[in-house]
C-alpha cells in the first residue's frame, strides 16, 4: 500500500464513510482503499462515533439522511468535540445545491463520480476546499 503525502508522520490518512446504504458502503470501501487510502465503514452516525473513538478518522465522509443519528448530528458532535479532523464531506441525493451544511467542508450529491469524491478528500488532507 502506498503511503499517501499530507499525513503527519508518513501515515496512511483513514477515511470514515458513513451510510446506511450497503451498497454505497461497500463501493466507496472499496474504491477508496484501492486508492490508498485507509478506510472505516458505519451504518450510522453513532456507530461512527464508536468508530471515531477506536480509530481517529483523518477524514470523514457522511450521508446526511440515516436513521439513530443522522449525518447533520454526527457532523455537529464531530465539530463540538474538535476532533483532529482534515475535514468532512457531507453527501446526500435528497439535499439541493452545492453548499455544504454547517459543519461541514464539502457536499457532494449523490449519485456522484467516484473521481470527484476521491479528488475532494485528496484537497481536503491539502489543506483545501474543492
Amino acid at each position: 500500500m502506498t503511503v499517501l503525502e499530507g499525513e503527519a508522520g508518513g501515515r496512511t490518512p483513514t477515511v470514515l464513510v458513513v451510510d446506511d446504504e450497503p451498497g454505497i458502503l461497500g463501493f466507496l470501501e472499496f474504491a477508496l482503499a484501492d486508492e490508498g487510502f485507509h478506510v472505516e465503514t458505519a451504518a450510522d452516525g453513532l456507530a461512527a462515533l464508536r468508530s471515531v473513538a477506536r480509530t481517529p478518522p483523518t477524514v470523514v465522509v457522511t450521508d446526511l439522511m440515516m436513521p439513530r443519528l443522522d449525518g447533520f448530528g454526527l457532523i455537529r458532535r464531530l465539530r463540538d468535540a474538535h476532533e483532529p479532523l482534515r475535514g468532512i464531506i457531507a453527501m446526500s441525493a435528497v439535499r439541493g445545491g452545492d453548499d455544504p451544511p454547517a459543519g461541514a467542508d464539502l457536499f457532494v450529491a449523490k449519485p456522484f463520480e467516484i473521481e470527484r469524491m476521491i479528488a475532494c478528500i485528496r484537497a481536503l488532507l491539502d489543506g483545501g476546499r474543492r
